[in-house]
């Protein structure tokens, strides 16, 4: 039984994820049991294990960051930490956009990130020295700083969000004021009529 369980252990291999992670990202081969497995491979033998990648119709949360080691590496991990949660009843898996995981070969950049940005119900910015501090030495002839651009969109649309939310308010208010009045007539109408029937009845 020992010699067995020993067997057994020697023909097991154990894999980094992260390098699993490392070899989709990067379109690369990884060795398994001395054998070339390709990205579309290991994303088929991890599915499982692995963070949905690929453009979605909206979002719960929008992750915007700096590309630099410190906070893409915090951002992979952030990414990670909310795809392992779930909402709800029936358990619906948490939709996380990061640029990395979601944007699609071919297209412009600055398209992609701007519409998961209008689709996505939270967001989260990760301010950082690093993020800041190319923002410091911009110009007005300086080129498009995308994460900058990612945080004036995000104020922009909570502003929107907020406004929006304010004239929803006003208008219930204006509906609830209408009824009011309406209720107020209505009251008054059948005041005025019930008074006529009593001058009638005396009368008679």
């Amino acid at each position: 039984s020992y010699q067995k369980d020993n067997q057994i252990l020697k023909s097991i291999e154990f894999i980094n994820l992260d390098s699993v992670k490392q070899c989709i990202n990067e379109k690369s081969n990884l060795w398994i049991f001395k054998q070339p497995n390709t990205c579309n491979q290991l994303q088929e033998l991890f599915s499982s294990l692995l963070p949905p990648t690929g453009f979605l119709s909206s979002y719960h949360i929008f992750i915007s960051y700096r590309w630099n080691n410190i906070d893409s590496d915090f951002s992979n991990k952030l990414f990670d930490c909310f795809n392992n949660y779930s909402l709800g009843k029936y358990g619906k898996r948490i939709d996380v956009f990061l640029d990395k995981a979601r944007m699609l070969m071919g297209q412009r950049f600055d398209q992609q990130f701007t519409t998961a940005l209008v689709k996505s119900r939270t967001f989260a910015p990760l301010i950082s020295p690093g993020a800041l501090q190319r923002m410091i030495t911009l110009t007005p002839t300086s080129p498009c700083d995308n994460v900058l651009l990612e945080w004036t969109l995000i104020l922009e649309l909570s502003d929107l969000n907020q406004n929006e939310d304010e004239e929803e308010d006003e208008e219930d208010e204006g509906e609830s004021e209408g009824e009011e009045e309406e209720g107020d007539y209505d009251e008054g109408e059948e005041r005025e009529e019930g008074e006529e029937r009593q001058e009638e009845e005396e009368e008679e």
